[in-house]
């Protein structure tokens, strides 16, 4: 359920999700957990978690958006 706004998420907000890890955690977060090489690794799967998060927020409360 849910699939087109996972995929619009996918392609809408990932910038957004980013750019505000970057403001409340730090720009260089990512480099000081896991280091330079697997940074980009952790910001990806940590975006990937917030719009799970989101989606399952919205699966909770039963919110469906169909065409």
């Amino acid at each position: 359920m849910n699939s087109i706004v996972a995929y619009l998420m996918e392609w809408f907000m990932p910038g957004f999700i980013r750019e505000n890890l970057d403001r409340h955690l730090g720009s260089d977060w990512a480099e000081a957990i896991i280091g330079p090489v697997y940074a980009p690794l952790l910001a990806g799967g940590t975006t990937l978690l917030v719009i799970w998060l989101i989606l399952l927020w919205m699966h909770q409360r039963k919110i469906y958006v169909k065409i």
